[in-house]
């Protein structure tokens, strides 16, 4: 393994906005997959509507608005939600470090393993 500064790991992992691969994924490869996506794209849709069509009379309109355009549009929203959340789960949550970075850097005594994310490139 040999080590990867975090600059260079950075490129290589996505931090910030979703990437067009990470959409193309979330859309599936196969026409059953694509099948299946937009079918619950449609179905979050149908049933968000009408959903927040009844709790509109429970807790008022702006409520019931806003749940109907975030089912309305769930189809532009869910690729970018799901590209966050599996993002969230790669990183969880931690900054990306240098690993010969010990002595420049105060990690205020936390331990090598909870510093960050490092990473290594392996060539087998």
């Amino acid at each position: 393994l040999i080590p990867i500064p975090a600059s260079s790991l950075s490129t290589l992992l996505v931090t910030g906005l979703p990437t067009s691969a990470q959409y193309a994924a979330y859309w599936g490869r196969t026409s059953r997959e694509r099948y299946q996506t937009v079918a619950e794209s449609f179905n979050v849709a149908f049933l968000g509507v009408f959903g927040a069509y009844f709790v509109s009379f429970i807790l008022g309109d702006f409520v019931g608005i806003l749940g109907a355009f975030v089912s309305v549009f769930w189809i532009l929203l869910s690729p970018e939600l799901k590209a966050y959340q599996r993002n969230w789960e790669l990183r969880s949550g931690r900054d990306l470090v240098d690993p010969w970075l010990d002595d420049e850097v105060d990690f205020g005594g936390l331990r090598e393993d909870q510093r960050g994310l490092y990473g290594a490139y392996y060539f087998g």
